[in-house]
């Protein structure tokens, strides 16, 4: 879907005239004692661009009307930001932010990085080099997350109004998403959210599912 949406975004942008410079270009960069070969996605107007597809609720909070390049450096878990100015610096060339395709929508949206980005590129490639140095000695992982005890609210009854514990623990938000959470979380379970009231219920990471049914809610 990704691929997809990014092949469409180039499209658009090619039918509005926008001058792309370079498209999908591979670039390494020494670092860390290491050479480490990437591609970007489109270099516009001697800037390093990122495409993104993005849920309704990430491309606002992160790229449209309520995000912005420092809302997503303050939660950035993903490392966009390292991502991106490791990219630009591999080219020789400033960051210029992500170009973000709603798609559920459709709708596009461009979170532009700060023109004064020096201290910033400089942080990141220092925490790179710090990264790639840790897991070439082999350090002990450490698990930065605990996971969640869920709670819900109940309409009626007398504990109506108040928040109570379903018995149950999720995996923090970014452990979710993450494809080596059972090293961390080896009994965790997805399932439907137990406190979810909606027809197709979302489905979530469980680290403890004591309780599948909650009453009240």
């Amino acid at each position: 879907m990704g691929d997809l949406l990014e092949a469409v975004a180039i499209a658009v942008m090619r039918g509005a005239g926008v001058n792309i410079e370079k498209l999908q270009e591979p670039v390494s960069l020494k670092i860390g004692d290491i050479e480490l070969k990437g591609t970007y996605d489109v270099k516009i107007d001697g800037r390093v661009w990122d495409i993104k597809s993005a849920s309704p609720a990430s491309f606002l909070s992160k790229f449209g009307e309520y995000g912005s390049y420092n809302k997503i450096k303050e939660n950035d878990s993903f490392g966009y930001i390292m991502q991106g100015h490791m990219y630009s610096e591999a080219d020789n060339s400033p960051f210029g932010g992500w170009i973000a395709v709603n798609k559920v929508t459709g709708e596009f949206a461009v979170c532009e990085a700060p023109e004064d980005q020096q201290e910033d590129r400089k942080d990141m490639l220092e925490k790179a080099n710090e990264t790639i140095k840790t897991l070439n000695s082999k350090a002990k992982f450490e698990k930065l997350f605990t996971d969640v005890e869920e709670t819900y609210v109940p309409k009626s009854g007398k504990q109506k109004g108040i928040r109570i514990p379903t018995g149950n623990t999720t995996l923090e938000s970014t452990c979710g998403y993450c494809e080596f959470r059972k090293h961390c979380w080896p009994k965790a379970v997805l399932h439907e959210k137990v406190t979810s009231k909606a027809k197709s219920k979302p489905f979530v990471w469980y680290n403890k599912l004591k309780n599948t049914e909650v009453k009240n809610i």
